[in-house]
């Protein structure tokens, strides 16, 4: 094989992870403690009309974590849990941060969105997911 070849098959993995992850191919998988940033655009609609983006994180079940989640615009209403149909935190009207606390009943690899009201509008977002 000449080294351009093996150069390739080298690099085109990473090509097509970043490919997918830039056209919202698939959701993002988080670790505890990370600062995540992002905006809610062109993702996935859900049942409400608006728009979410999909995120995953592998915990230990039974353990109390806290929740951080900064909005710099109000058209996030939260963190959805989807695996239990609940918020893991909920963004009361007219608050851009906010801290709360969550039990994830089960442990293992658990899928979550970030929700937004308004498809239209563009809607950054921060947060963070640590233990206590």
């Amino acid at each position: 094989m000449t080294i351009k070849l093996k150069l390739l098959l080298l690099v085109l993995p990473s090509l097509i992870a970043v490919a997918a992850t830039a056209c919202g191919g698939s959701n993002t998988e988080v670790f505890l403690s990370a600062v995540v940033s992002g905006v809610v655009d062109e993702a996935n609609v859900n049942q409400d009309g608006g728009k979410s983006e999909t995120f995953s994180i592998n915990i230990n079940g039974g353990r109390q974590l806290y929740v951080h989640l900064s909005l710099p615009e109000g058209n996030i209403t939260g963190i959805w849990n989807a695996d239990a149909g609940e918020y893991i935190y909920e963004v009361s009207p007219g608050i851009v941060t906010g801290t709360g606390l969550y039990i994830f009943a089960e442990s293992g690899l658990h899928q979550f969105f970030i929700r937004s009201t308004n498809p239209k509008i563009l809607s950054p977002f921060t947060f963070k997911i640590w233990e206590s």
